[in-house]
């Protein structure tokens, strides 16, 4: 049944670690592993090649390698989780490799994390895997959408609330205490009238004029986490988060004003704001708690089912 989902992942994992195969060919301190993963129906070995593996590369492009042990366990669970519902959403026939969730590959993790820290850094993302190897999250027998952001504004958001749905009752409103502590919690952007004209104009065709461009941007509507739901711009509406893309903010928890001339737009949390917030969880995790505490304070009545 999940053959072809394995051959994804083997596709993928191949991609993944053909540099680190080059990186042991000139590191002779950098050691491979033998394992094995299957192809189809037949089954090939190759160097430090598991499908978990292909997890560990995922949850490196999520969530920064720094995070306690726990909060990355808690994320690898998030990410096999994403896998395993793009499985059941999309059918195992119809389901494409670029459905799966973006990883980094070991070329880009030396890239970034350098190759003298590679080694280390690696090491703890295949521990957050392994510990939690199969674990994934389902309510009601089905995978959850396993949502998560970086920072929140204090609040992560009800699932149900944000995509006008009955759907999601295991994402519901949560305090993160902790987020406040964040250096992204809060962000300040200045932007001329002009610019900001010139943005929705070129959006929506409209003839907004500078001068009075702030009283022809009203925010209609806020979630109960407080997040911007609708704006309307002259005599246009659009959603909270559509605005935010528009003019790259942090999130959708917004403050619009004038300033000296100019329109000063402050931003509370980094993402969208639903389900596990990165950075609480993180103090949660220095705070003793394991990663199943953490994913069940954030996705309720939750089973995790080890598949």
């Amino acid at each position: 049944m999940r053959e072809k989902i394995k051959f994804i992942l083997s596709f993928l994992i191949i991609l993944l670690f053909l540099p680190y195969i080059c990186v042991v060919l000139f590191h002779n301190n950098v050691q491979a592993e033998n394992v094995f993963f299957s192809i189809g129906n037949s089954t090939v070995e190759e160097n430090n090649m598991d499908s978990e593996l292909f997890v560990a590369g995922v949850l490196a492009s999520q969530m920064p390698v720094s995070y306690e042990k726990e909060a990355l366990k808690a994320q690898a669970v998030i990410a096999r989780t994403q896998i395993y519902r793009m499985m059941e959403d999309k059918g195992i026939k119809d389901l494409e490799a670029e459905d799966l969730p973006q990883y980094m590959s070991i070329s880009e993790m030396e890239k970034v994390w350098g190759y003298s820290k590679m080694q280390d850094y690696y090491s703890k993302l295949k521990e957050a895997v392994t510990e939690t190897q199969g674990i994934i999250m389902k309510y009601k027998g089905k995978c959850i959408e396993p949502s998560f952001h970086a920072v929140s504004n204090g609040n992560s958001r009800s699932g149900n609330e944000v995509y006008h749905s009955e759907d999601y009752p295991y994402l519901t409103k949560v305090d993160n205490p902790y987020d406040i502590l964040s250096e992204d919690y809060l962000k300040v952007i200045m932007i001329s009238k002009e610019e900001l004209a010139e943005k929705m104009n070129q959006e929506f065709g409209s003839n907004l004029l500078a001068e009075s461009i702030l009283n022809q941007i009203n925010v209609k509507s806020k979630d109960g986490a407080g997040y911007v739901t609708n704006v309307q711009i002259g005599e246009c509406t659009m959603a909270g988060e559509e605005f935010r893309k528009i003019l790259d903010l942090n999130s959708s928890c917004f403050i619009i004003e004038e300033s000296e001339g100019k329109i000063r737009i402050t931003t509370k949390g980094l993402g969208h704001g639903i389900g596990l917030s990165q950075f609480n969880a993180n103090e949660m995790a220095k705070n003793g708690d394991d990663y199943q505490k953490i994913l069940n304070y954030y996705f309720k009545n939750i089973e995790l089912v080890n598949e």
